[in-house]
Order: C-alpha cells, then sequence, then structure tokens
C-alpha cells in the first residue's frame, strides 16, 4: 500500500516513488501525467497560477518551476543546504498530498431554488354608496348609503381581505370632492353638500342623506384595514385634487394629497385616485351593473410608505353613457 493518502495522488506510481525516494524526485524538464497531477495540485490548494502551455504539456516548465518554489516557501520546505530548490522531492509531495487530503474539495454545486409560484389573481372587493346612481356593480359589492356606519364597510373589507389573505383590491364607487368620497359616515359632515339626495329621473325619490362620507378625519379608523388590503381605489371625482376647482361647484374643498398619502400610511395599501372628473356608465339591468369603463385624466399612485409612485394620464373626455368598446368591467 501507498504512503499517500489524497485520491488525486494516491497510486501514482512515479508520485509514490518521489515520496519514499529523493532520487525518484521530480525536476524541471519532467514530463508525464504525474507532472500533470502535480500541475493541479498547485494551482489548486497551493493558489499558484501556471501557463496553459506547460499544463496542456504536462510540462515541468518556467511557470511550474516559480508555482513549485512559492509552494515551498510558503511551507517553509528546504533542501539540505537550507535553501528553496526548483526539485519536488519528498516533503514538497507529501506537503501537496496532505493538502489535498485535508481539502474539503469543490463546493458542490448550489441547486437552484424553486421558482416561487406566480402571485395570485387578487380578490376584488367593491364598496359602492347608492347616491351614485346607476345598476349594482357586478362582482362581489356591498352598497351603503350616507347613513351607513363606516364601521361596517371596514368590517366587510376585512373579512374579505383574510378570505384572501390581505391580497386584496378595494374599489370604491361614490361621488368625491377634493379629499373627500361620499362614501357611507365617516366622522365628518361635510358642509356643503345637501342634506339629503334626490334622484330626478325617478320623481326626486329619496336615496338618502346627502353629508356623509369619508375623510382624512376616518384615518384612525381606516387603518384597521391594515394588512387586509393590498390597494385601495377611488373610482371617483376629483379625490386626489389639492383645494377648490371649478368642477367642484362651489362646495367646500380639501387636500386630496394629503389624504391619500396618508390612507396610504394608516393602511400600508396602494392607494389611486384622480384629480379629474370620472364618468361611469349607469349599467343596463340588475344583470348588467354600472361601471367606469376606464379612467378618466390624470390619476395619481400612492405607495405604502405615502410617496408617489406613479401619474398616469388618460384621454381626458366628458362623456356619459354606454361603455366604451372592449372595456372591462370592474
Amino acid at each position: 500500500m501507498g504512503i499517500l493518502k489524497s485520491k488525486e495522488f494516491a497510486g501514482d506510481s512515479k508520485l509514490e516513488a518521489c515520496a519514499v525516494s529523493d532520487p525518484a524526485h521530480v525536476m524541471p524538464g519532467s514530463m508525464g501525467p504525474h507532472v500533470g497531477k502535480i500541475q493541479a495540485a498547485l494551482m489548486g490548494v497551493g493558489g499558484q497560477n501556471i501557463e496553459a502551455g506547460e499544463i496542456a504539456q504536462t510540462l515541468y516548465g518556467p511557470s511550474t518551476v516559480l508555482a513549485v518554489r512559492n509552494f515551498k516557501r510558503s511551507h517553509n520546505i528546504l533542501n539540505y543546504a537550507g535553501r528553496i530548490d526548483d526539485i519536488v522531492g519528498k516533503k514538497t509531495i507529501r506537503a501537496l498530498d496532505e493538502a489535498l487530503a485535508s481539502s474539503p474539495g469543490p463546493a458542490p454545486v448550489p441547486v437552484p431554488p424553486i421558482p416561487p409560484p406566480p402571485p395570485a389573481k387578487p380578490g376584488v372587493f367593491i364598496v359602492h354608496d347608492v347616491r351614485l346612481f346607476g345598476w349594482k356593480p357586478s362582482g362581489d359589492v356591498l352598497e351603503v348609503n350616507g347613513d351607513t356606519p363606516l364601521r361596517w364597510v371596514i368590517d366587510n373589507v376585512i373579512s374579505r381581505g383574510k378570505a384572501n389573505n390581505g391580497n386584496l383590491v378595494l374599489k370604491i364607487m361614490a361621488h368625491g370632492l377634493p379629499g373627500f368620497v361620499q362614501c357611507a359616515m365617516g366622522r365628518f359632515q361635510h358642509p356643503t353638500l345637501a342634506a339629503s339626495v334626490v334622484d330626478p329621473n325617478k320623481g326626486n325619490l329619496y336615496i338618502g342623506p346627502g353629508k356623509g362620507g369619508i375623510c382624512r378625519t376616518d384615518l384612525t379608523d381606516l387603518a384597521a384595514l391594515k394588512g387586509h388590503v393590498k390597494t385601495i381605489e377611488f373610482h371617483s371625482c376629483l379625490v386626489a385634487r389639492i383645494g377648490p376647482c371649478f368642477e367642484a361647484n362651489g362646495h367646500v374643498c380639501y387636500d386630496g394629497n394629503e389624504f391619500c398619502y396618508k390612507l396610504a400610511q394608516a393602511t400600508g395599501a396602494h392607494v389611486r385616485a384622480s384629480i379629474h372628473l370620472q364618468y361611469y356608465w349607469a349599467g343596463g339591468g340588475p344583470n348588467n351593473g354600472m361601471h367606469f369603463g376606464t379612467w378618466n385624466g390624470r390619476v395619481f399612485n400612492w405607495a405604502p410608505e405615502g410617496n408617489i409612485e406613479g401619474i398616469e394620464d388618460y384621454p381626458y373626455k366628458e362623456v356619459n353613457g354606454p361603455p366604451p368598446p372592449g372595456s372591462d368591467p370592474l
């Protein structure tokens, strides 16, 4: 049985002989597979550089000599005269063999991780305030009025959010003003909206109280949505606008940017709202509900941290009527 222990050197007759007898040493000018094994060891565990031509010929040439000398110097391998020479003898081959035997070898190639499944399609929950006249939208819809407690809306959103593991888009369809959404009954009563809402197309049929809605005063309540909703979209006019504008017909207006970015921060959700009027199709019957079709004008997107993460510009048109061809319902 040979003296060498590494799988790279063990059993090679020339290297085994070199390990037990200095006269069998390997010298500059030597060629053969045993030289190639020494070169591989010098480059591997020895960390040395050897020219490609010498490796191809398994030739103990000048760059191999330099690699041997560097290895000896790092391991303090001296000849009988106390010097570093060019010969691979007993001490050198045994030191290389020991380094090979104790080396962990090349690191295993990591198995590529299994890619995560594509994100599930988010659930969609629509809150439709009936003061926005029209047929009930299709899909999962909660219809509310000006006397519907905001807490009821929040509890319904939370239940849908839990069912979708927080991957939920909340779409609020309601009349809007800058910084105010006429949806349900929040803490604040808008001072200039009508006290009651009637439908002139139905003989002034009473719809409900008109002043209720949500704005910055409701942020502490809306914070309960955190972790349950991914995106909040206001399919309402002017919500993102800052301050009075001629489209608001003289109504009191607030800071829509403040409301939207603070809502994003409070809920940890993305918030989407427009600074322009929005037009929608009122629907064609109980099985053909209302929808907006497409956004109108400029739309802002707020990130959960409260910063504006994107601005989208759509054609601005003052239209009403049937849905645009090919448009998708909400």
